[in-house]
């Protein structure tokens, strides 16, 4: 099967778990709570980078992925 040049399959459960509000207000809620501020991070399996996008949201100096 040929396909064309801008093709990008994307694993079809990654849309449900993106908006499963529930599961990232928690993952969310967690960050929040370690207090990640003016820390570096490293952000292993990050996925789609829901997870690193939240910590530098809250403040992580260095986000690695």
């Amino acid at each position: 099967m040929q396909y064309g040049r801008n093709y990008r399959a994307f694993p079809t459960w990654h849309y449900p778990m993106l908006n499963d509000r529930s599961r990232n207000d928690a993952i969310e809620a967690a960050i929040i709570d370690i207090d990640v501020r003016s820390k570096s991070v490293f952000e292993i399996g990050t996925g789609a980078g829901l997870t690193a996008m939240l910590f530098a949201r809250h403040g992580a100096s260095r986000v690695a992925r």
